[in-house]
Formats: structure tokens, sequence, C-alpha cells
């Protein structure tokens, strides 16, 4: 993915995205490769190192959900992520909305 596309995936700003690339880059979780098609354009890989990292973060993070909604019955997480899923939509025309008026 693109330093933009993870930005617009992650609904935040491209600066935010590239300073965590950097520190990734540097910790050796991630790389960085120009496009063969336009070299003004960057793609971010996860390196060996970062896979591994994430196979093992996964199932805390799993755990942690599982906690979180241990009371929530599976009708109400069905809503609940119909919501949220509303809402995140929302936020990105909102946001998308707002960096078109800046460009303006």
């Amino acid at each position: 993915m693109t330093p933009s596309e993870i930005a617009q995936w992650v609904l935040r700003e491209r600066h935010n995205i590239t300073t965590l690339v950097e520190r990734l880059e540097q910790d050796g979780l991630v790389r960085s490769e120009r496009t063969e098609r336009d070299r003004r354009y960057v793609n971010i890989i996860l390196t060996d190192q970062g896979r591994k990292v994430l196979t093992q973060a996964v199932p805390v993070a799993r755990e942690i959900v599982n906690q979180v909604m241990s009371s929530i019955t599976e009708g109400d997480a069905m809503l609940l992520e119909k919501l949220l899923g509303a809402l995140r939509q929302n936020a990105h025309r909102g946001l998308e909305h707002i960096a078109k008026g800046r460009k303006t």
C-alpha cells in the first residue's frame, strides 16, 4: 500500500503515516519501494520481521477484543459493527469534504 492509501484506510493525515512508516522502517518492520510505473509513488511493504511481529500481535489483539466484547450479545455485536461502519463512512466523507475545501 502507499502512505496515502494507508492514511485513507485509517482516517489519518498522510504526514502522520509517513512518520510512522519511517519509525517502522528503522525497526526493520517495513520497507519502502518506489513503484516501477511512477517513481513518485512509494509502496510500503511488510518485511519478514514485520510479519513475525504481526503474527505474534494478532492473537493478543483478538484476546483484547474478546474481553471487551464478552458482555455483548451476537445481535448487539452485529448492530455495533453496522453502526461503526456507518460512522466510519460518514467520517471519511466528512474528511474528504474538509480536504476539498482546503484545496480551493
